[in-house]
């Protein structure tokens, strides 16, 4: 869409995928993954853009997965549940650009909060970037009453 006014475009638009297993010693069919998409990407004529998302997943686990450097399982079952995702940047071509996101809600057995930022700077070469990125995930498990969290 392409709106007269404040927006240079409106693009919402919906996904669904689904990853069935075909391992042998699985359940026929079983559902491994699957994201339903909805979501709707906003931009401004100054090169600015939102993305609204949000996500129904299901993740069907048919063993115990051990998040590795805890003491956290999660065990066989299949978890369904809403995500939620923020995405901002301004305009990429401009001499300094700043792109973030954010995604929260259902992850396996409990929930995560996941947030990152880049500031980039404009370079003359095309071949060349540079940039300085922060990224921090909190997983909390329902199972265990713990919080992951790890950042940089």
């Amino acid at each position: 869409m392409r709106p007269d006014r404040v927006f240079r475009e409106i693009r919402p638009h919906v996904s669904f995928f689904t990853y069935r297993s075909r391992k042998s010693e699985v359940e026929h069919n079983f559902e491994e993954s699957s994201r339903l998409h909805i979501d709707t990407h906003w931009e401004w004529p100054s090169g600015m853009q939102i993305h609204t998302g949000g996500n129904w997943v299901r993740e069907g686990l048919y063993e115990p997965f051990e998040v590795t450097g805890t003491d956290v399982v999660v065990p066989t079952g299949t978890y369904d549940g809403w995500e939620g995702a923020l995405v901002f940047n301004t305009n990429r071509s401009a001499d300094l650009s700043f792109d973030g996101r954010a995604n929260m809600g259902s992850f396996l057995s409990g929930d995560r909060f996941n947030a990152s930022g880049t500031v980039t700077p404009s370079t003359s070469s095309p071949h060349a970037s540079t940039c300085s990125l922060w990224s921090n995930t909190a997983i909390r498990s329902t199972a265990c009453r713990r919080t992951c969290v790890s950042g940089g």
